[in-house]
């Protein structure tokens, strides 16, 4: 891009953020969380494309910056750098805390100021939220609307550049009455398969689960108290899905060649 030496020094400035935007980082994502029937999960993958698709990396796309609220973004990830930046700040300056539905407001003002804010210089690239959080009675899921809308989750959402590859399997299987780990192992399938049957190269490496349990009714024993914490899932499951969505993908790919013998 060929510059004018009598552009202002602003103006520069604002071409050459466009030239690194262009060549640098891609951010290509596929998380996906539900309200199950005993609490909420978000899925995402870990694939970062780098260098206008030349190179990738592996990196955490879903974190818990805040006890108990777990987060997730697909489009830019410089925005949602600062996104996290800015949340953990307002925290910081509540150290008493406020209810949900000031914090929610508060993430809504975040998103939409920073996608305002970014939107010239980044021809109109923009971040969306997925928000996992726990209330006293029950655990809830926002999707946060890169216009800073908050929406309400009652089955499931997906975002991210690889949401068109997953519908035909969470449309079909999705039910009311699936647990945690029973959408989890689903979700996890669900990117795993984009990645193996090479239907977008922009999503891929091995999942991240986040579990956010429903708070139990009543007492609960010792010795089963972790399993109601806000937690990743261990290396054991992640193993054990490994292996039953690897099967599953061999036979999907068997069935299809069935499909025209």
């Amino acid at each position: 891009m060929i510059r004018d030496n009598y552009l202002s020094e602003e103006e520069q400035n604002r071409y050459l953020i466009s030239e690194l935007v262009e060549v640098g980082r891609t951010d290509m994502t596929y998380i996906i969380g539900a309200r199950c029937k005993d609490g909420v999960v978000l899925v995402g993958d870990r694939k970062v494309t780098l260098e206008s698709g030349t190179d990738f990396d592996f990196e955490d796309k879903i974190f818990m910056d805040v006890s108990n609220i777990i987060v997730g973004s697909s489009g830019v990830s410089g925005l949602f750098d600062k996104f996290r930046s800015r949340v953990s700040a307002y925290v910081v300056a509540h150290p008493q805390g406020t209810d949900i539905q000031t914090f929610i407001s508060e993430i809504e003002t975040i998103t939409r100021t920073l996608n305002q804010t970014y939107r010239e210089t980044l021809r109109g690239q923009t971040f969306d939220v997925l928000l996992g959080f726990r209330l006293p009675q029950i655990s809830a899921l926002q999707y946060i609307y890169p216009i800073g809308f908050a929406e309400g989750v009652r089955k499931y959402k997906a975002i991210g550049h690889g949401e068109p590859y997953g519908s035909i399997f969470l449309k079909r299987l999705w039910d009311k009455e699936l647990t945690m780990a029973k959408f989890a192992e689903l979700g996890y399938f669900t990117i795993r398969q984009i990645e193996e049957l090479k239907l977008d190269s922009s999503v891929g490496g091995i999942p991240q689960i986040w579990y956010i349990p429903d708070p139990p009714r009543g007492q609960v024993a010792e010795q089963d108290k972790a399993k109601y914490e806000v937690h990743q899932v261990d290396q054991r499951t992640i193993d054990e899905f490994e292996q039953r969505t690897l099967e599953r993908i061999d036979k999907y790919k068997e069935n299809i060649k069935q499909l025209f013998p």
